[in-house]
């Protein structure tokens, strides 16, 4: 039994060992093999031939193609988005992209699809997204972050955020200045977390479409994003739970937001929302009514904290429901606030 088994352990060496001999020939013959042994044979067959692997081949097609004869490939396959794994997650090989796009008939983005897809790739000037409509849980979550070169974003047809699938995505875009987001109606939990957080160069966004904000929503949207100017809210009629929590946070020349259709705010809803906007001098709330609120939860604690001299107006029949909230009598955490009972009652 013992010397069979050594017969047998010889005989594994040496097919091992002309295993090997013929991997170095191949290599030796300008040739790389790579597979199982049927590659092998193919490459040596090529070699008692004559045959010497030469010209190009084009490949436009995504599958599996035969390029053993050839000495090399030109890939140019249209909506092909080359990836690799990196850390457990799929990320996209980023390093000659400026524009980013996605084919016409895409109208969704699946749970984490897209994910840290594009994160710090410094060459991506333009992201055009239009044809989306919905995205998913986590889909575009960070895919954007740090890319420092991106100027412009169109998601104008996105009507609807979910859970974290925007959170993260264009943070640290240091560059961006141009975002349309104008068909967007919903923002799901956490859809929004630090979404647009310092974007130094962003100046005004159009959110006229946007109804609800659920739980931290917006939570630190649009914090640190030092030029905002303008923000058109003007749709907005529900925000949940911390929905506008630190949401524009440190926007040092944020001058106006139209909040005219506000109607509920939950819970904390507006906390710390417009902390250090240093030249906010006016916010109205002309729909909120006694209904607005069930009862109170710090809806607007320390919404205007690092803010002086700003003048926050109400309908007139709130003066009965808030006027006496520690938020409004601490001017929402303000230096200076003046806050005013002047709008016309609503019902």
């Amino acid at each position: 039994m013992a010397d069979t088994t050594k017969t047998i352990e010889e005989k594994l060496t040496t097919v091992k060992t002309s295993l090997s001999n013929i991997k170095t020939s191949i290599v030796n013959k300008g040739q790389t093999p790579t597979g199982d042994i049927t590659t092998y044979a193919t490459a040596i067959d090529n070699i008692s031939t004559g045959i010497t692997p030469s010209g190009t081949i084009s490949i436009t097609e995504n599958g599996t193609h035969d390029v053993t004869n050839y000495a090399s490939a030109n890939v140019n396959v249209v909506g092909y988005i080359p990836r690799v794994i990196e850390n457990g997650l799929f990320r996209v090989v980023n390093t000659h992209y400026n524009k980013f796009t996605l084919p016409e008939d895409v109208n969704t983005v699946f749970e984490g699809a897209l994910a840290y897809a594009l994160y710090g790739c410094y060459v991506l000037t333009s992201v055009e997204l239009s044809n989306l409509t919905e995205l998913s849980t986590n889909s575009l979550t960070s895919a954007f972050e740090q890319c420092t070169s991106l100027t412009s974003v169109d998601l104008s047809n996105l009507k609807t955020v979910t859970v974290s699938s925007l959170q993260d995505t264009f943070n640290l875009c240091i560059r961006l200045t141009s975002v349309d987001l104008s068909s967007l109606t919903t923002v799901g939990t956490g859809g929004m977390t630090s979404c647009f957080s310092q974007c130094d160069k962003l100046q005004s966004i159009n959110l006229s479409s946007l109804t609800t904000v659920n739980t931290r929503g917006m939570s630190t949207c649009f914090s640190q994003c030092r030029q905002l100017q303008t923000v058109n809210l003007s749709s907005l009629t529900t925000v949940g739970n911390k929905g506008m929590s630190s949401c524009f946070s440190q926007c040092d020349k944020l001058q106006s937001v139209d909040l005219s259709s506000l109607t509920t705010i939950a819970g904390e809803g507006f906390i710390q929302a417009f902390s250090g906007c240093k030249i906010l001098s006016i916010l109205n709330f002309p729909a909120l009514t006694s209904k607005s609120f069930s009862h109170y939860t710090n809806q607007f604690n320390f919404m205007l904290t690092g803010v002086t001299g700003c003048t926050v107006h109400f309908p007139s029949n709130l003066e009965s429901v808030i006027g006496s909230w520690s938020d409004v009598t601490r001017g929402f955490g303000g230096t200076n606030t003046t806050v005013l009972f002047d709008l016309p009652a609503t019902t």
